[in-house]
């Protein structure tokens, strides 16, 4: 009777061990052979810093403006703007080398005024939209601010938003090139 029922449980501890390794080689063989899908596409890196209004771009660069940017690990934002004061978004992006050109797109919203600025040398402003301005002869969409990116931007860049605005604000800045604005 004892040989019987060791024998028993030496098959019931055999089936175990072939689910618990087949549980395990199945997915690793299929993961292996399964073709990898391409990674999304990737948004800007967000870093974001709260300033008097009219800091000037290079006082942020040089580090005169204080604490300096806080990264954020979303591809979005929302903070509470007050009266005297501009939000700074750090925008790091990699835009295709396709020749296109390329558009920054924020959600319309209570924004008074938005700035576009790049580093340099020298540091300056691109672009400049907000309630009730358009920035330039460039297409308008009633539901976002857009502003063009330099014409020769493309690998690696990094621009810079001042905010201006009133209340809750949800920032989700996007890029878009000149053919989906069409």
């Amino acid at each position: 009777m004892a040989k019987a029922e060791s024998v028993s449980w030496r098959k019931a501890s055999n089936r175990w061990l072939a689910r618990v390794a087949a549980s395990v080689v199945i997915p690793v063989v299929l993961s292996a052979t399964a073709p990898a899908s391409p990674p999304p596409p990737a948004g800007p890196a967000l870093a974001m810093m709260e300033t008097p209004n009219h800091t000037p771009l290079a006082d942020i660069l040089s580090g005169r403006a204080r604490p300096g940017f806080t990264p954020i690990l979303e591809n979005a934002i929302v903070f509470r703007a007050e009266p005297g004061t501009s939000v700074w978004l750090r925008l790091r992006l990699d835009i295709p080398p396709d020749g296109k050109r390329y558009w920054l797109r924020a959600d319309r919203q209570a924004i008074d005024r938005l700035r576009l600025h790049v580093p340099g040398p020298p540091p300056g402003q691109v672009a400049e939209t907000g309630l009730g301005k358009r920035a330039g002869p460039d297409p308008e969409w009633p539901d976002a601010f857009l502003m063009p990116l330099p014409e020769d931007s493309q690998g690696l860049l990094t621009v810079y938003l001042e905010v201006d605005g009133q209340g809750l604000l949800y920032m989700r800045p996007e890029i878009l090139s000149a053919d989906a604005l069409e």
